[in-house]
């Protein structure tokens, strides 16, 4: 069972990387995945272990909630907390800076007051409110030091410690010793920890601003449902629902779960799951979605899924499932966090005892080694990641677009060929009859019985037509017994004991036979397929099929090849039928009479020629070709199979969703690369800086200065994830 849980006291990639250590040596534990931007963490163990991972995370210095299973919201507002902490501490940091800083700039204002001994007492006094208000980072601070695992909050204790005891320690002096007073000021720790707070409070609300598409999603969740039971309506929670169960949507609700429409009409707003902002008519034997928005009419339903089992619930679950995966792109920044701290530890250390050496006085010392120490900023290197992922992720779900897993959307990101399915991609998915030919004096809706007696186990769309077509004249099928789908061919049965086929010009081939005379292709039938009705004496009916191109198939093709990507179209029919079709919709490259292992080898060819291919599609015959792509993208309303295979899932019923989720694939890996490109430069300039590697320009940061850099670099990260929002 999967499990999710609250974590506290984390607050950088470095305390990402000790809790995954820590319980992936737990007896059972696999899948663990840490989410740093909304603090979880969600792993798969017994149900017996859990009380090891608590304890396992507990010694790693972490504090660990249950929360659900997947799916639920760990925390409703992240910056709260960080928002009460700025505020106590700013009231006390204020004055000390205040009294400080006026000393320092204008030392005989008010007769010397502030230099002297009582600005330093009330300073000191002040501060230790400062103090106690953040002593949880203190604590978690040194704790990581004394399991020599050190965290950026050890480095921040460490900073405000020093700033704080070197000031303690003279002012300890000049009292016990009547040494001097001049320059004791414990302004150093108060304005570090005032910006440390301001920077999580705004962190904080920057994080809240990029889950809100995750939380705008969630909020149309259904919560009620109005359960149908033994004629009486009862008010129920919508989770709580099971499959078979009858319901009545009133109208203006919420539909309370997945299923099927019994009786009444409507039409129903589905952009919460597809983004579709055209409302969908239902009636009777209509499939309908939980969480979409019921229009004027009633509708009575029979459940087929509710709560976590539901699209909802599934779309909701895959968004923080990205949301906490790590993109490759991500890895080397995971590695040079768990150096990040120990490194910047020396580094202090190294500048300390450099400038002490070289004659710089010890509060110079102190405070370029506390600039080292509050100027590095680890958090901003763990954010770059997984902040614009999580944006990124629910972009795309309101768009209808859903990633699997992050290394999915940074594959999508780097595609350069689009290989697009025909049937039910290109096209409509809904083919009809234009012509039917069969041998001379044949009862011709005999044959078409036979044939849609034949296509009624058959799921591919040709098949479907013929038996909708069948329905449509009342025409009366039969029973089928010894029945085979030859995936990609057709399909074969007996009907009353004599044996029947209907499929393609290959299947004809297999039982050696061949396309009849009277199997003549007129204007009517240019661009149509054939799927032949077959005896094992012959061919006796040739049903000519048609597909019309989607109306948005032709936008979609050219915009594809505006972003600079190869449109390539495969399919199982004849070749001629592909040319037409790729013809009108653009396409330059078409490859037709395809069998679904011919589709994979050929995607695997042009892979091992160096392409980096996605394919689309959205039947069972797809499932091969999408799981051989680097990426593959299933169209929503297609088969389970194909979902379970993609991963990309195209919600949205445009064929533009395409073009729109490798737009976001590519914008959401800019601003990753944008982010750790910023992490890198920020740490890489800073540190030295603050070192005093460029003290001959006179260019050396104090400490609060390094605090506020620091909070800021954070705050670029999030709020260059952000954009993604906008674009």
């Amino acid at each position: 069972m999967r499990y999710l849980f609250s974590v506290q006291g984390m607050e950088c990639a470095v305390c990402r990387e000790h809790i995954l250590r820590a319980v992936s040596k737990v007896r059972g534990v696999h899948g663990a995945q840490v989410d740093l931007f909304r603090r979880t963490l969600s792993l798969e163990c017994p149900k017996e272990s859990l009380e090891e991972v608590k304890e396992a995370v507990r010694r790693a210095g972490y504090g660990l909630n249950p929360v659900a299973e997947e799916g639920a919201e760990p925390r409703k507002d992240l910056s709260n907390g960080a928002f009460r902490r700025f505020l106590l501490t700013s009231l006390f940091a204020l004055p000390v800076c205040f009294l400080a800083m006026t000393g320092m700039f204008f030392p005989k204002a008010l007769g010397g007051f502030p230099a002297g001994r009582m600005s330093t007492l009330v300073q000191f006094f002040l501060v230790l409110p400062v103090m106690y208000v953040n002593r949880g980072m203190f604590v978690r601070g040194l704790q990581g030091m004394l399991r020599l695992s050190p965290t950026m909050e050890s480095l921040m204790a460490l900073g405000a410690g020093s700033g704080f005891l070197y000031p303690l320690a003279r002012l300890l002096w000049a009292l016990l010793r009547q040494g001097a007073w001049e320059g004791v000021v414990f302004e150093t720790p108060a304005m570090l920890l005032l910006l440390v707070t301001l920077g999580k409070w705004l962190e904080g609300g920057a994080r809240n601003r990029a889950a809100a598409e995750l939380r705008a999603l969630k909020r149309h969740s259904p919560r009620n449902a109005i359960l149908l039971k033994e004629g009486r309506e009862e008010a129920v929670l919508a989770e709580n629902l099971l499959a078979g169960d009858h319901c009545l949507v009133r109208p203006g609700g919420v539909v309370p779960a997945d299923g099927v429409v019994l009786s009444g009409r409507s039409s129903v707003d589905q952009s919460a799951i597809t983004g579709e902002w055209m409302p969908v008519e239902k009636g009777p034997g209509d499939p309908v979605l939980g969480a979409t928005l019921n229009g004027d009419g009633a509708l009575v339903m029979e459940v087929q899924a509710a709560g976590t089992e539901s699209l909802f619930g599934k779309v909701i679950a895959l968004v923080e499932q990205t949301g906490a995966s790590r993109a490759p792109i991500a890895r080397m920044a995971d590695r040079i966090c768990a150096w990040f701290v120990p490194g910047v530890l020396l580094v202090a250390l190294a500048t300390f005892g450099t400038w002490l050496a070289l004659g710089d006085s010890w509060s110079m010392a102190v405070a370029r080694g506390v600039t080292v120490l509050v100027i590095s900023c680890p958090c901003a290197l763990g954010l770059a990641t997984p902040v614009a992922i999580l944006v990124g992720t629910g972009v795309g779900a309101r768009m209808g677009v859903l990633f699997k897993d992050a290394t999915t959307l940074e594959a999508l990101s780097r595609v350069d060929t689009i290989v697009l399915d025909k049937t039910g991609t290109l096209t409509q998915g809904c083919p009809a009859l234009a012509r039917t030919q069969c041998t001379e004096g044949a009862d011709e809706e005999a044959l078409l019985s036979v044939a849609a007696s034949l296509e009624m186990g058959s799921q591919h769309p040709l098949g479907r037509a013929l038996v909708q077509e069948a329905q449509g004249r009342s025409l009366e099928l039969s029973g089928v017994t010894h029945f085979q789908n030859h995936s990609g061919r057709g399909v074969t049965g007996q009907i009353q004991g004599r044996p029947w086929g209907c499929g393609n010009a290959r299947m004809l081939a297999e039982h050696g036979l061949e396309p009849p005379p009277f199997a003549r292709k007129d204007d009517g039938c240019a661009a149509a397929t054939p799927l032949y009705l077959f005896q094992p004496t012959g061919v006796v009916a040739v049903f000519w099929m048609t597909d019309q191109l989607r109306d948005e198939a032709v936008q979609c093709v050219q915009r594809l090849r505006e972003m600079g990507l190869e449109c390539i179209m495969l399919t199982g029919d004849r070749q001629e039928v592909a040319e037409d079709l790729g013809r009108a919709a653009g396409v330059t490259e078409c490859h037709g009479e395809m069998m679904p292992q011919d589709k994979a080898a050929w995607i695997q060819e042009r892979q091992q020629k160096g392409k980096r291919v996605a394919m689309v599609g959205d039947g069972i015959n797809d499932a091969p070709a999408l799981a051989a792509a680097q990426v593959g993208m299933a169209m929503g309303a297609g088969t389970d199979v194909a979902l379970e295979t993609a991963g990309v899932i195209l919600l949205n019923p445009s064929l533009m969703a395409i073009g729109n989720a490798i737009s976001l694939a590519r914008n959401t890996l800019k601003t990753v690369r944008q982010n750790l490109g910023w992490a890198f430069c920020y740490n890489l300039f800073a540190i030295p800086l603050a070192a005093g590697l460029f003290s001959h320009w006179n260019v050396v940061p104090p400490p609060w200065l390094g605090a506020a850099a620091m909070a800021c670099s954070s705050l670029v990260v999030v709020g260059n994830a952000l954009r993604l929002r906008k674009k």
